[in-house]
């Protein structure tokens, strides 16, 4: 759910970002980093089958946040493209990691059952966004950004949570 929840805030939090940093060319430059982004899944996901999928995911909540705090301190600064590249990095971390995740949570018969929760968590908490956040309307750069900040650290939370709990119970 947070996951979901985090794309819908870091998406306007780059595409803002992005036009304050040069407001005539924001679409050109979120195309670019979506083609990025999806480029990047293949190095980044080599990178999180030797870190393991909860570290790397941990990692990438980590730069992710990090990163969106950067942006969030450091407005209108060319080093934002930078902060930017790192976001890329901690954001596909965690899209290359959540899948395999389920289906390492799950039991090796309910695979299907973990990628089903996940995809229904991400879903509900895309659905819900806008139901919640509805009432706010436009939300201005500084919500999305620490709507971002929240969202990445509760999910570093529920990955630590059901580390332990993995650790507990299965080992």
């Amino acid at each position: 759910m947070f996951v979901g929840w985090g794309i819908r805030f870091l998406i306007p939090t780059v595409n803002q970002t992005l036009t304050l940093l040069d407001p005539g060319s924001s679409k050109i430059a979120m195309t670019i980093f979506f083609i990025v982004l999806g480029l990047s899944a293949i190095p980044i996901g080599k990178i999180g089958t030797k870190l393991g999928n909860s570290m790397a995911m941990m990692l990438g909540c980590s730069i992710s946040t990090a990163s969106v705090t950067f942006l969030a301190l450091m407005p209108s600064s060319s080093l934002e493209y930078i902060a930017i590249a790192f976001l890329i990095l901690g954001y596909s971390l965690v899209l290359n990691g959540a899948i395999p995740y389920a289906i390492y949570v799950a039991s090796t018969n309910h695979s299907g059952f973990g990628i089903g929760m996940y995809f229904g968590g991400l879903n509900l908490g895309v659905s819900l966004f806008g139901f919640i956040f509805y009432q706010l309307g436009n939300i201005n750069i500084t919500t999305n950004t620490i709507g971002t900040i929240i969202s990445f650290l509760l999910v570093l939370i529920c990955l630590f949570i059901s580390n332990k709990v993995m650790q507990k119970y299965c080992y």
